[in-house]
């Protein structure tokens, strides 16, 4: 995936992704104050948290809900790492039916992988 300074101004294209093992994905659009944009999104409502790339946060517009505090265990490292991150309100509408919607809290983060991935076209 291209970083945010190699999006092609045409395309308002991004990520976001719910934290879990079984995901559905899909393209939606995410709407914010300032613009909306087709997002490619990975969901599961049995999830606990959602994130979204801080630059398509900011892009967007999208409402501040206040911070969260997380604690991040991974496989390399011994140590938890803190974070305090900005939550924020993100509402997903459905591409072919406007009709169907869902607002969720999400948190920023600065990038949500380095795996490269590509879409289906």
């Amino acid at each position: 995936m291209p970083i945010p300074s190699e999006i092609p101004e045409k395309e308002e294209s991004a990520d976001i992704f719910q934290n879990s093992s079984a995901t559905t994905g899909s393209n939606v659009v995410g709407e914010g104050k300032r613009k909306n944009c087709v997002l490619r999104c990975l969901l599961d409502g049995g999830s606990q948290v959602a994130f979204i790339r801080e630059d398509i946060s900011k892009k967007l517009g999208l409402p501040s809900k206040g911070y969260s505090n997380l604690n991040i265990h991974t496989f390399a490292e011994k140590n938890s790492k803190h974070w305090h991150q900005r939550k924020v309100e993100l509402t997903l509408r459905n591409i072919n039916d406007p009709d169907k919607f869902i607002t969720l809290d999400v948190i920023e983060v600065p990038l949500i992988t380095t795996a490269d991935h590509q879409m289906q076209k």
